[in-house]
């Protein structure tokens, strides 16, 4: 009687020791975390009305719930912690995308009375779950007693910008001059000059010249005056005659051979420029479709190389982004050759025209060599067009030169991906000049085409537009160190290791359609890639990289990660040991054929990039909240199912002591 008592005793003890053990080893459920910020329960959106089918590429949606809508709710009651005075009243939305990834991304215009404010954005970021992981915002607050009413109308406002535009180049005829769209009226307020209401104009004079320009909406004056042909001084090979497959059509209009590619969905027409400078010259034609563009004297067969190279560098974003040509929705790209300047001596340049939607090559006049024969310098022209259709780049100023930037990142990255070469490919338009320098930038020692490689040296201009083609070195310089790692020599900080350059081109694509404002820029491109690395689940080390990167070339501060240690010495094998000696018995006992076994190394080390990702958002499921109770949660799995045990043991105990009375 008294060992029943006592194995009773036993029992309840043990019972609750193991009722105990289960409760504190129960995983704790937690809420959502951002980087910056608690996500609320109702700010969470439907996770099914967002979500991309598999392998489809950013698609703007139409969901059966407007993601903007919850954002604007979200920001209006957080008002205060974002800055913004009333969000349901001063944001618009602009798009809604959803991603590869599953993410959605949402962009809002900030408008004041319904005039946008020029730069004025706000971006919203989710993942697949539905949840908010980080938000950028540029807001321009003290709005509210600005008077919005114009003194003077758009007619006579786009008179003005005609003037301002016939005064920058006085050799273009007044009649030559045209608005490209219709006057808009904003609050311009960017680079930090005290908000004004103007009517932003957009001017051009056929394809070669193109402004945007501010006129204020009071008084008549210039307020903004931006040169909007995104060029680049040449680059290339020489036109060497080599046959080059391409593709061609039969006009409708007169049954002859055409150069425009009909084969991909974004066609390509290619035309002939020579003696005009309009954006519409007639198409390059043949009489039996493999002799093309043979009249000119200095630059015979240019048309067949920008043809081809348009077709690659379209079938590279389409493959690598899923992207619908340069627009992302499959619009007509025009290609323009032999293209003159205005004294009609030829041109020693390229450049894309916003305003006019085209890529135009130059022949070479005085420095360079006929353009349309190089592949990097398409792919750079290539990419202002996306990004004109993306982040929007103000083309000024570090804005500015972040959108050349990334063009020529895109001339690297897209002639690397075709031909090759981890030492050449990061000169942008080799053999392009006639005499002088390699090439006309490098990536690698952007000094070489005198460009600054660190914030310390950053140039401070009025000329280029604020040195869009100068200062662009420091972030080419930072997209260098992080794909293949070395030392800038300005600051002496060493990159070490790099992501690649498949890594680069995903993480700067993502960067610019994902996370960059119009006038975002240095450092807000250095977070939007840390934050695309996150996306795309780099690995650590990866990150590291990618970060000290943009530190070795001062646009973000502080230190390094220290490189990771070498890998630990494999022992030596033992040649006298007998060949079929039975393994030493460490106490592992074989798993039976049901139960869960281990991670291996190897997957543990698959999952630390997500793990990584989850805790820079905040949102780290594996936190440490039963370590408190007296528990290993990397061990909860084995632990949880021992205090069962225990429970049940006790629990048998009790019903002896009850079966034996």
């Amino acid at each position: 009687m008294g060992l029943d008592m006592r194995n009773a005793k036993l029992g309840v003890l043990v019972l609750v020791v193991g009722v105990m053990g289960v409760a504190a080893c129960a995983p704790e459920e937690t809420k959502p975390q951002s980087e910056e910020w608690t996500i609320e329960d109702d700010a969470r959106l439907g996770t099914p009305a967002f979500a991309a089918p598999k392998g489809v590429g950013p698609t703007v949606l139409a969901p059966r719930v407007d993601p903007s809508v919850a954002t604007v709710s979200f920001l209006d009651r957080n008002r205060a912690r974002f800055g913004l005075r009333a969000p349901k009243e001063e944001l618009r939305k602009l798009r809604a995308d959803v991603d590869a990834l599953s993410m959605t991304h949402v962009r809002l215009q900030q408008v004041e009375r319904g005039v946008p404010v020029a730069g004025g954005e706000v971006l919203a970021h989710y993942d697949a779950a539905g949840r908010v992981t980080s938000v950028q915002e540029r807001y321009v607050p003290g709005l509210a007693s600005l008077d919005l009413t114009p003194a003077i109308d758009e007619a006579a406002a786009s008179r003005v910008a005609i003037e301002e535009a016939r005064r920058l180049v006085p050799a273009i005829a007044a009649e030559a001059l045209e608005l490209a769209a219709d006057p808009v009226l904003v609050v311009l307020a960017d680079g930090g000059v005290k908000p004004v209401l103007a009517w932003q104009i957009e001017v051009r004079s056929g394809a070669r010249h193109g402004w945007r320009i501010g006129v204020d909406a009071k008084t008549g004056a210039i307020v903004e005056r931006i040169d909007q042909v995104e060029d680049i001084v040449g680059s290339g090979v020489a036109l060497d005659g080599k046959v080059r497959p391409l593709n061609y059509a039969r006009s409708t209009n007169t049954g002859g051979n055409v150069l425009a590619d009909v084969t991909r969905p974004a066609r390509i027409v290619t035309r002939d420029s020579t003696g005009t400078r309009s954006a519409t010259p007639p198409l390059f034609t043949s009489e039996d479709g493999k002799s093309w563009d043979t009249a000119s004297a200095t630059a015979a067969g240019a048309a067949v190389d920008a043809h081809t190279n348009m077709a690659a560098v379209t079938d590279y974003f389409a493959k690598t982004f899923a992207r619908k040509g340069w627009d992302d929705e499959n619009g007509a790209m025009t290609v323009l050759v032999h293209f003159e300047d205005d004294d009609g001596t030829g041109l020693d340049n390229a450049f894309y025209s916003r305003t006019s939607n085209v890529i135009a090559f130059g022949d070479g006049k005085a420095k360079f060599k006929p353009l349309a024969g190089s592949l990097d310098i398409t792919a750079h022209e290539y990419t202002h067009a996306v990004i004109a259709t993306s982040s929007n780049l103000v083309y000024k100023d570090q804005s500015g030169a972040l959108n050349e930037s990334i063009a020529d990142v895109f001339g690297a990255v897209v002639e690397h991906a075709i031909d090759p070469d981890p030492v050449d490919n990061w000169l942008l338009g080799e053999g392009s000049l006639r005499a002088g320098p390699q090439a006309l930038r490098d990536l690698g020692a952007p000094e070489k085409g005198k460009q600054p490689k660190h914030m310390k040296e950053l140039v401070q201009t009025t000329t280029d537009n604020g040195g869009v083609h100068i200062n662009s070195g420091i972030p080419n310089h930072a997209a260098f160190l992080a794909t293949m790692g070395g030392t800038n020599t300005v600051s002496k900080v060493k990159v070490n290791g790099g992501i690649g350059w498949d890594n680069l081109a995903k993480v700067w694509y993502r960067a610019n359609a994902t996370y960059l404002t119009t006038s975002s820029d240095f450092a807000a491109m250095a977070k939007a890639t840390l934050l695309a690395a996150a996306d795309l689940k780099l690995t650590p080390a990866e990150v590291d990289a990618l970060d000290c990167a943009w530190k070795a070339v001062g646009v973000t501060q502080g230190e390094c990660a220290a490189p990771p240690p070498p890998p630990p010495a494999a022992p030596a094998m033992d040649d006298d040991a007998p060949a079929n000696e039975e393994p030493e018995d460490v106490g592992v006992t074989p798993a039976k054929a049901d139960e869960e076994l281990p991670a291996s190394a190897e997957e543990e080390e698959e999952e630390k990039p997500a793990k990584r990702r989850k805790v820079l958002a905040g949102d780290d499921e594996e936190a440490p909240a039963a370590a408190a109770a007296g528990c290993s949660t990397t061990n909860a799995k084995t632990e949880a199912p021992w205090s069962a045990l225990l429970g049940v043991l006790g629990l048998a105990l009790v019903l002896r002591r009850r079966a034996t009375r």
